[in-house]
């Protein structure tokens, strides 16, 4: 709460929740992701931000923002029950929890305050496993399939949760007594059907809605063709390596849980050969390697990326941490609680750090300062039904404006084929245009024509310098009804946003 809290007026960490509330506006007026508003992620946040913002009313992010905040302590709540039943350690479990919430508020700070679909996963993932010990218990196979469906919600907020299905066979397989290929096969269909039935709601939905085959394409074809294989081997290394080596740089106590780690590893491929009295351990370790898998497999040195690295590593390093401290090193308590004060110690710097780096932001909203005044002027000067049309990378204008959006495309990549982290280097884009973009976007201009045209390339936000309109024949036609607003245009300087004006009928 002290990290998240004096930064409840922010209105944006990060592009993504600007595109999430866009999509979310949709869902309220009775409209959908991807065919009304793209993007490439799953469904689950764009519905999870259109219930907040249909409680508590939409124009600001504020209910966004205190919602997560309640969320990540709810969170908290679960890694310490989660430990608890992990380790059977009440003391392990109130380190797990004390870890996962520093490092959660304070690893890359911005984006772990950021509403970030990863925090969904997060949340779905702790519930699976937390339902899956009561399995280990009852031996109820609907426990099993409750978990299941659980990480399937995960996956229909990230799809690569679907990674911990492998983690969940894993388990099934550890704790199962008897074992058989029967037994296998019953508990392979029953989390199978589990894990489905999530996107069979979201399916079923979306075929009523008429936009099945906008949430087909943009929620796994548009990753697979597009998004994922526009980094290539060389880069998505150095980026993994810029991931997981910054996190456990910026976070000193995941730094000394690596060292521990790396001289546990051969101890642990002995537990192998008996996993049965290990099995708890195993477990965590799968779990850990399966959210490496999530985190690395979009390839980008994005920071948010390792949101679902922070729940097993911090059950992993208060397991290994605390065995360190009580079970290995021959020091008297007293030196155990000297070193209990060092490893505190390293939390708190690294906690304090971040807060100072954004102490800028106390009272102050910098986080879209370049799109207020241009914001407040299309707010001044439209009617609240009028539309307007953002080019580039900048859907918080339209949030910020208060003015809906004259086409599904609130940010342009599908049209200029650039790809966030992907292709900026690269000189020509045109292979990563999607098919019938600028047809549907001709169309939409048509039913909806916008009464401003916001041009931000010249100022380049989000790798958009190299795509002015100019070099696109449909806006040499189309800005024929337009003209550049002079009285705007004075506010800016000439390498900043630029407003276009549709001539009066």
């Amino acid at each position: 709460m002290l990290a998240r809290a004096p930064f409840l007026h922010i209105s944006f960490f990060s592009v993504d929740e600007a595109v999430s509330a866009m999509a979310a506006y949709q869902i309220i007026e009775g409209g959908l992701p991807y065919r009304d508003a793209i993007d490439h992620r799953g469904p689950l946040t764009y519905f999870f931000y259109a219930a907040i913002f249909g409680l508590f009313g939409k124009g600001s992010m504020f209910p966004i923002r205190l919602t997560y905040l309640f969320l990540h302590l709810l969170v908290v709540t679960g890694v310490f029950s989660l430990s608890h039943k992990w380790f059977r350690s009440e003391e392990k479990a109130n380190l797990a929890g004390i870890i996962y919430a520093c490092i959660s508020s304070s690893y890359y700070f911005s984006d772990g305050l950021a509403a970030h679909t990863e925090w969904l996963l997060t949340t779905s993932l702790l519930g699976a496993w937390l339902i899956f010990f009561k399995w280990t218990e009852s031996r109820n196979s609907l426990y099993l399939m409750l978990a299941a469906i659980l990480i399937g919600l995960a996956s229909t907020s990230k799809q690569v949760a679907v990674l911990e299905m492998g983690s969940l066979g894993i388990g099934i397989l550890l704790f199962q007594k008897r074992l058989n290929l029967g037994r296998v096969a019953y508990f392979a269909l029953i989390t199978a059907i589990g894990f489905m039935i999530p996107w069979l709601v979201f399916l079923t939905y979306f075929g009523q809605k008429a936009g099945l085959e906008d949430f087909l394409f943009y929620s796994w074809t548009y990753n697979v063709s597009y998004y994922v294989p526009a980094l290539f081997a060389g880069a998505r290394f150095i980026n993994s390596a810029k991931l997981l080596g910054g996190l456990a740089i910026i976070n000193l106590i995941l730094f000394l849980s690596g060292l521990l780690a790396f001289r546990r590893f051969p101890h642990l491929l002995q537990t192998l050969r008996n996993p049965s009295t290990h099995k708890f351990e195993l477990l965590l370790w799968t779990t850990s390697l399966a959210a490496i898998g999530m985190s690395l497999s979009g390839g980008r040195a994005f920071t948010y990326y390792t949101i679902p690295l922070v729940l097993p590593i911090s059950l992993l390093s208060a397991h290994l941490i605390y065995n360190w401290i009580h079970l290995e090193l021959p020091i008297s308590g007293k030196q155990q609680r000297s070193l209990w004060i060092g490893v505190a110690s390293l939390m708190v710097i690294s906690f304090g750090n971040r807060i100072y780096h954004h102490k800028h932001m106390y009272g102050q909203d910098p986080s879209v300062d370049e799109y207020i005044p241009v914001s407040q002027y299309i707010e001044e000067h439209t009617n609240p039904n009028d539309h307007i049309f953002v080019w580039g990378f900048a859907p918080e204008i339209y949030f910020l404006s208060k003015r809906d959006h004259s086409s599904r495309y609130t940010f342009c990549n599908p049209l200029t084929g650039h790809i966030p982290a992907g292709n900026v280097d690269v000189a020509n884009t045109d292979y990563a245009i999607i098919p019938r973009s600028w047809t549907i976007l001709k169309g939409e201009l048509q039913t909806k024509p916008p009464t401003f045209i916001v041009d931000t390339q010249p100022a380049g936000f989000k790798g958009y310098k190299k795509f002015p309109m100019s070099q696109y024949p449909f806006w040499q036609n189309y800005m024929e009804d337009f003209y550049l607003d002079s009285t705007f245009s004075s506010l800016y300087p000439s390498d900043s946003i630029r407003l276009y004006r549709r001539f009066q009928d």
